[in-house]
């Protein structure tokens, strides 16, 4: 019976300190200091309404080996890209998706409600954009979701999702590669 009441008590203190992590309130956690790297080799990929930096060794989903073509709509507003080789599955890689939304349209936020252990970011300030935003876990696998003129529907909006781990391989806010991505999206002008 003892045993039985202290194992009642065990579990009790367990719940109280694991039902606080589940709580909605957002956990604020610092990013480390921003340097934007130089001497990345790779080369600027076009979407049509936004462009970013690909990393040699990064690959754009859709796009042909040459990145001359994405498809046959010219106004694309998003850009898949992932770590990898050409033979690697883009779904078990690290990757960046990054979307575009036009002057007076309203950006479709991804809910943080569909992921788990939401810990809101510092505010990261880059070359074009002062990202915000949130770090989660999707189906286990760690990301970070950015935005940038959040609240501002008169300029262009984006949303950049980063993939951190997939499958065995893992990417780092802080990589060179990661910040040359995130510091050369533009929107069209």
């Amino acid at each position: 019976m003892k045993t039985r009441k202290i194992i009642i008590i065990w579990v009790v203190l367990l719940l109280a300190l694991l039902l606080p992590s589940c709580a909605k309130e957002d956990k604020v956690i610092a990013t480390p200091a921003i340097e934007v790297p130089e001497n990345i080799e790779g080369s600027v990929f076009h979407a049509g309404n936004v462009s970013a930096f690909i990393p040699k060794g990064w690959l754009v989903v859709g796009a042909d080996p040459s990145m001359d073509t994405y498809g046959e709509d010219e106004a694309r507003n998003d850009i898949y890209m992932y770590k990898g080789e050409p033979d690697a599955d883009d779904l078990t890689s690290p990757g960046v998706e990054i979307e575009y939304f036009a002057p007076g349209n309203k950006m479709v936020k991804t809910p943080k409600e569909h992921f788990n252990g939401v810990e809101a970011i510092v505010p990261i300030e880059l070359v074009n954009y002062t990202w915000s935003g949130y770090r989660a876990v999707n189906f286990g696998a760690p990301l970070v979701v950015l935005f940038a003129n959040e609240e501002d529907q008169e300029l262009e909006q984006l949303q950049v999702i980063v993939w951190l781990k997939r499958g065995i391989q893992e990417v780092r806010m802080e990589d060179p590669e990661v910040l040359a991505i995130l510091s050369s999206i533009k929107a069209r002008q």
